[in-house]
């Protein structure tokens, strides 16, 4: 009888035994486990918007080189900077000459004559520019006629004389539809000059007027702010001389190669 008392007393401390290292084991290993960092709390948000992401977060990627990250982000492209030569603008000086065909008129007192010549003609044009292909300035148109005969209009003879010499001063315009480009047209108005002789090669005269004239024509390029170009010119003036009561009035078309810096 106290023998099977015995063994159910050992049966008994055995099983508690048992149980309590069950439950004492893994209280252990829990014990000596690190404790986990608590994970960081996010900045607080800015006033009227969301939070921005913390440039402090850990990166999601791993780099198993260990060499440097390389940084692939690229500048703004810069601001384009425009040409500042080939480019009709600023200073303006235009040299040049060429050959014409005048018609002209002279009346002295009752008598009209008529004559139709060449010419020889030249031109100096200065000036500046308030804009990209436009110029404004001053300059001269000057023509003398080298060939002709002055006819009288009833057909009551004719002289041998040409010299008719004239000069127009003024303001100009000359302008650049494509300021890059060669092609321009102008325009010029102002006081008419001219100098004249009677038929016989007398009683020679000045006389003042008004006169303009308008061309077109082509440039090209020869170096950063040079071009040489052609231009056809239509010029017509009046001009009158009270004491001796005569008047030139003459139209002509020229053509003329002409040196620009511009």
């Amino acid at each position: 009888m106290l023998a099977f008392e015995s063994r159910r007393a050992r049966r008994a401390l055995g099983g508690a035994a048992v149980g309590v290292c069950s439950l004492v084991w893994p209280a252990l290993g829990w014990a000596q486990a690190p404790a986990e960092a608590p994970p960081p709390e996010p900045p607080p948000p800015a006033e009227g918007g969301s939070a921005p992401a913390s440039s402090d977060q850990p990166s999601r990627h791993m780099n198993v080189t260990g060499a440097p990250a390389m940084d692939l982000s690229t500048p703004e492209p810069a601001e384009a900077v425009g040409r500042t030569f080939h480019v009709h603008e600023g200073f303006y000086l235009r040299l040049g000459g060429g050959f014409g065909v005048t018609w002209a008129n002279l009346d002295v007192g009752t008598a009209s004559l008529d004559s139709t010549g060449v010419t020889l003609d030249g031109e100096a044009l200065i000036g500046f520019s308030p804009g990209p292909g436009l110029a404004l300035g001053a300059g001269a148109l000057g023509s003398l006629q080298l060939s002709g005969d002055w006819e009288l209009e009833d057909g009551g003879g004719a002289t041998t004389n040409a010299d008719l010499t004239t000069l127009l001063l003024g303001l100009f315009a000359d302008g650049y539809p494509e300021p890059k480009q060669g092609w321009h047209v102008g325009g010029m108005i102002g006081l008419a000059v001219t100098s004249f002789e009677a038929p016989g090669g007398e009683n020679g005269s000045d006389a003042l007027g008004v006169g303009g004239a308008v061309w077109g024509g082509y440039d090209v390029w020869v170096a950063p702010e040079w071009s040489i170009g052609g231009a056809l010119r239509v010029e017509a003036l009046r001009a009158t001389n009270s004491d001796d009561d005569a008047t030139v009035s003459s139209i002509e078309t020229t053509f003329a190669v002409t040196v620009l810096y511009h």
